[in-house]
């Protein structure tokens, strides 16, 4: 009989530190999460507020403004006369300028982490735009595997950073996945 209450006494002890490792786990990757949002996050508006010398010292928010102001085409964009970005001499059109500028970020921070992401640059309305409506998307760009993070992945963290825009707001979104 004491055998079979040392038994259960071992069984209940297992069982509690089973569950004790288990709540420790998962608030250690719920902590992970909130980081990994968090950085996130904070690359997108530390990329918004970007000053940009080619560009008469303009925010990267300003530019990619400038760039859904013409409905996202590729045109040049003129101030007072000239060109906004420059380089080497040349004008370069401000979305292509963006997306570059971006690209160039982008392999810095979150490739180098061989980390899968997905960058869009989009149009968001009160109405609500799909983002998931490549149509709508001003700026797109997939990490080197071009994959992306595909759909149906689930360690995967989005964080977004407005752009306000007369008519509309203009959305960053950045998704990366393991």
């Amino acid at each position: 009989m004491e055998a079979l209450g040392l038994a259960v006494i071992v069984i209940l002890i297992s069982l509690g530190m089973f569950f004790m490792i288990s709540l420790s786990n998962s608030a250690e990757k719920m902590h992970k999460d909130f980081s990994d949002a968090q950085t996130i996050k904070n690359l997108l508006t530390s990329m918004k507020r970007t000053t940009l010398p080619s560009c008469r010292n303009l925010e990267l928010g300003e530019i990619i403004a400038n760039c859904a102001e013409n409905g996202g085409r590729w045109t040049d964009i003129v101030q007072k006369g000239s060109e906004l970005c420059t380089q080497g001499g040349y004008s370069l059109k401000t979305c292509y300028f963006a997306n570059q500028t971006i690209a160039y970020m982008l392999n810095k921070t979150i490739e180098v982490q061989e980390l899968n992401y997905q960058f869009k640059v989009y149009e968001y309305d009160s109405g609500g735009v799909n983002e998931k409506t490549q149509a709508n998307w001003i700026i797109s760009l997939k990490d080197k595997t071009g994959q992306g993070c595909p759909i149906g992945v689930t360690d995967k963290i989005t964080a977004t950073q407005p752009i306000p825009l007369g008519h509309a707001n203009i959305l960053m979104s950045l998704s990366v996945c393991n």
